[in-house]
């Protein structure tokens, strides 16, 4: 029977390499998804911390893969992934549970800075809205009014009904913008909030699964 080569590895010793090097891909992987979303580098923004935990949460299964390859690395050879999957536990064990209050207090952010974006915007368009009445007020003719406001073909024939007929048109006009505003402010909360739960419920799992993971990958 011919004796086995010395220079060549036993196969459990190079599958495990071959698992640690897939490993290594993996985190390579991550780290360029997560690259581009860092910048502009703004971290006091809640936008920003969305945009990074959101894809901290996308890239969690390929996190796992990773895991998994080293400890499987580790189980074929044991000094084989043991560092790997040491760092990848408890570094990722602490930064997915960071994820959960900061995901909540960056949307907490988010709510409050949307707030008060639409009551500017309701102002500014409240400011120039106003600004019309005065002069509308003011206006001593219907060709006068008429150069204020576009006048409905529908109107009475008095100068002082125009007025009114024009004013109310304007707290119509204020009321409609205020709703609109207020709704779209609601759907994007909704549809942040969402995602928010989403991906706090996806690192609260990664953190307990990887929490789990650090005393296997020290055994």
């Amino acid at each position: 029977m011919t004796a086995p080569s010395a220079g060549r590895a036993p196969e459990p010793v190079a599958l495990a390499a071959v698992l640690e090097r897939l490993a290594q891909l993996l985190l390579l992987i991550v780290a360029a998804a997560l690259l581009p979303g860092l910048f502009p580098f703004q971290p006091l923004a809640a936008a920003w911390s969305l945009r990074v935990c959101q894809i901290l949460v996308e890239m969690a299964p390929v996190v796992v893969l990773a895991l998994l390859a080293c400890l499987l690395a580790q189980h074929l050879h044991p000094p084989t992934g043991r560092r790997l999957a040491i760092r990848i536990t408890s570094f990722g064990y602490g930064l997915y549970l960071a994820l959960v209050p900061l995901q909540l207090l960056a949307y907490g952010s988010l709510w409050f800075a949307s707030g008060t974006e639409t009551q500017q915007r309701l102002e500014a368009l409240q400011t120039r809205l106003l600004a019309v009445q005065p002069r509308v007020s003011a206006a001593s003719s219907t060709a006068e009014l008429q150069q204020i406001v576009p006048l409905p073909a529908e109107r009475p024939a008095g100068l002082e009904e125009q007025k009114q007929q024009v004013l109310q048109a304007i707290n119509r006009e204020l009321d409609q913008q205020r709703i609109q505003l207020q709704q779209q402010r609601d759907q994007f909360l909704i549809g942040s909030l969402l995602a928010t739960l989403r991906g706090a419920l996806v690192a609260a799992l990664m953190a307990a699964g990887l929490r789990f993971s650090i005393r296997r990958a020290i055994c």
